[in-house]
């Protein structure tokens, strides 16, 4: 039995370290560390959730000169460093690794170690998302867990490729909600991004291009005031023969892990769904693809698929997280993971959401 340290107690480190402590034993994990700073002054955010996750199961590991403040908060707190050198696989959920791949994880990493960074963190290491080169990085010691519309686009690519599409250019567009739920700091109407890559457009192209070589895809993005979930769309021309139908594509559809589906036209159902029946008010899902979205054109370019989904933000990245420890924990090929994570998948995944 091995142990994982989750660093970060936010959005995604929460859920990532309260699936871990959950289904544990089912794991085959001997502990799960949470390791989380203190702020100025000793402030410690997310306290409620610290006191959840440690009833849960979960043990709480900070710097030493941050001890104090937690123990303060009725904590009892390790020191990271024996966290990290007893654990087997490091994910951290922050938005600082590449300066703690540096400062700290490096000098842990004897070839025993997994380490896993997200999203935007560029750098960390190879880029992986469930459903791409699943088997091909076993033996990756450093991993850039996808963004959350990074998943879901590769989500929506694979589900027309696994129809039978042969897709010869992607163009999807990512509207995207501007902020977490709290956060004041919101935009007053419907923002562009900047194409800041002259070959795919918006960073998301660029993480896609990566994560599905020899695919051509431009992406664009608009931040949008609202909360909740993201929506985006995307048109894909293929070069097949016969055109797919729609019903092939609802039908690879059903068979994608963690895709779901829905009639809802509305992002707020699905998003208030989500806040009651998901994981830590998430909808636990990969994407959450709109039946209606799902439409076939015949173009003098070649036939044209286009798809529509709401993206769970950052509850879409937990599965690729736990199920890349899994793999590195146990050496498992995807098939004999996605079988230790299927308890997982009973407990929070609904392939049809019905508001």
């Amino acid at each position: 039995m091995g142990s994982v340290t989750v660093v970060g107690s936010s959005t995604i480190g929460r859920r990532t370290a309260r699936i871990l402590a959950e289904f544990r034993e089912g794991f085959g994990l001997e502990n799960v560390f949470l390791v989380k700073r203190a702020g100025d002054k000793g402030k410690i955010t997310h306290r409620s959730v610290l006191h959840e996750l440690v009833a849960g199961g979960v043990r709480l590991a900070t710097w030493p000169d941050m001890i104090p403040a937690f123990e303060s908060q009725r904590f009892k707190p390790m020191g990271v460093e024996d966290a990290i050198g007893g654990s087997t696989v490091i994910i951290d959920c922050t938005d600082n690794a590449l300066a703690l791949q540096e400062e700290l994880y490096r000098k842990y990493d004897d070839g025993t170690r997994r380490f896993i960074a997200q999203g935007a963190e560029h750098g960390f290491g190879k880029i992986t998302c469930l459903g791409v080169d699943d088997d091909q990085s076993l033996a990756e010691v450093w991993l850039q867990n996808a963004s959350c519309n990074d998943h879901s686009a590769v989500t929506a690519i694979r589900i027309l490729q696994k129809a039978g599409a042969d897709l010869v250019l992607v163009v999807a567009g990512f509207n995207r909600r501007d902020t977490d739920r709290g956060n004041p700091k919101v935009c007053t109407g419907p923002s562009f991004s900047d194409f800041d890559d002259d070959e795919y457009g918006t960073h998301h192209g660029g993480d896609v291009g990566r994560l599905l070589p020899g695919l051509r895809i431009v992406t664009d993005a608009m931040k949008l005031p609202v909360q909740g979930m993201h929506s985006p769309h995307l048109w894909a021309i293929g070069r097949e023969e016969k055109p797919l139908t729609k019903a092939q594509i609802l039908e690879a559809m059903e068979a994608y892990q963690l895709a779901s589906i829905t009639d809802e036209k509305c992002m707020a159902p699905i998003d208030q769904w989500g806040c009651e029946h998901g994981l830590l008010g998430g909808v636990f899902a990969l994407a959450v693809f709109v039946r209606g979205q799902v439409k076939v054109f015949d173009t003098p370019l070649g036939h044209l698929y286009h798809l529509g989904w709401f993206t769970p933000q950052v509850v879409n990245v937990t599965p690729t997280n736990v199920i890349r420890t899994l793999q590195w924990m146990h050496r498992v090929d995807l098939a004999e993971a996605t079988r230790l994570f299927q308890p997982v998948e009973e407990r929070y995944f609904r392939r049809h959401i019905d508001v």
